[in-house]
């Protein structure tokens, strides 16, 4: 299978924005297919003696867990799994672990589970090497192994965004901003700063303790914090993105002071180079600011 001929059979050679879905679900599939027969938990672990009492403990929750959603189908419960064996340390096989791995994410996202779409999107990226079901380079006689793709996996991981999935969300901040070497999509700003005020915001229900587990979700607030510091003087702004970022800043408290006198001055100086979304912003903000007078 050549790398065309996998972007065509997944959907990924159109519209990957709006196809996203359509193609998250079938590379969920293609790695589902390639790990169904990989051993189970307790097949690999469940007969082990040498293993303390808590670490025995540890792995028959684990069991449990699997026999739970092998049950039940929750997608959920299915990434918590998956989330288990990729930090667990007690399997000796690395290719049938990371392999496990898969399989519960593969089958969560194909349950929804944006946490499992956008894992499928590191797999397709090339962050699970041990796993050894891709190939870097194309082979039209093997199909055996799927190949690398960046593209395949942006996609995936813009599925994951549109249901709320911080790395998903994190990634595709910086494709829209065009930071990547990858080129996913064309540079657009509103929707690089719709991505980060999502990861801000669940960055804030992690830190109060209503999300139990995030890694990547705090990576909003320090990307805007690195946006504000790395800002050039007020005199080299030639666009609406940083007195944007400042006015947002000012306005939800970000970063900077709360402070909406300020946050309608720099939405009015991004107004000043058209940008719809400062217009409405600053509106929105005079208004607020005239009912407290």
């Amino acid at each position: 299978m050549t790398l065309e001929e996998q972007r065509k059979m997944l959907g990924a050679d159109g519209d990957i924005e709006r196809d996203c879905e359509d193609i998250a679900r079938k590379a969920a599939q293609l790695i589902l297919d390639r790990t169904e027969n990989t051993p189970s938990i307790a097949d690999m672990l469940g007969e082990e003696s040498e293993f303390k009492d808590e670490e025995r403990q540890e792995i028959e929750k684990a069991i449990a867990l699997e026999r739970e959603v092998e049950i039940n189908g929750d997608p959920y419960k299915m990434c918590e799994l998956a989330d288990w064996i990729e930090v667990c340390t007690f399997f000796e096989d690395d290719e049938e672990k990371c392999r496990l791995m898969l399989h519960w994410y593969a089958e969560a996202a194909l349950g929804g589970a944006p946490a499992g779409m956008s894992a499928i999107g590191r797999a397709f990226d090339g962050w699970y090497g041990d796993a050894e079901l891709f190939d870097s380079e194309d082979d039209e006689d093997d199909d055996e192994f799927l190949i690398q793709d960046d593209l395949i996996g942006s996609a995936c991981e813009l599925a994951a965004a549109k249901r709320g999935d911080s790395y998903g969300l994190l990634q595709w901040f910086s494709y829209y901003l065009g930071w990547n070497l990858e080129k996913p999509c064309e540079k657009n700003f509103d929707k690089a700063m719709d991505c980060l005020v999502q990861l801000v915001e669940r960055s804030r229900v992690v830190n109060a303790g209503r999300i139990r587990r995030d890694i990547w979700a705090y990576q909003g607030a320090r990307k805007l914090e690195d946006l504000v510091k790395k800002a050039p003087p007020q005199n080299e702004w030639d666009d609406c993105e940083y007195p944007y970022i400042f006015g947002l800043c000012h306005e939800k408290g970000w970063v900077l002071e709360k402070d909406l006198e300020k946050a309608l001055a720099y939405y009015r100086m991004a107004a000043g180079f058209g940008h719809e979304r400062s217009k409405s912003a600053a509106k929105r903000v005079q208004e607020e600011v005239a009912e407290r007078r």
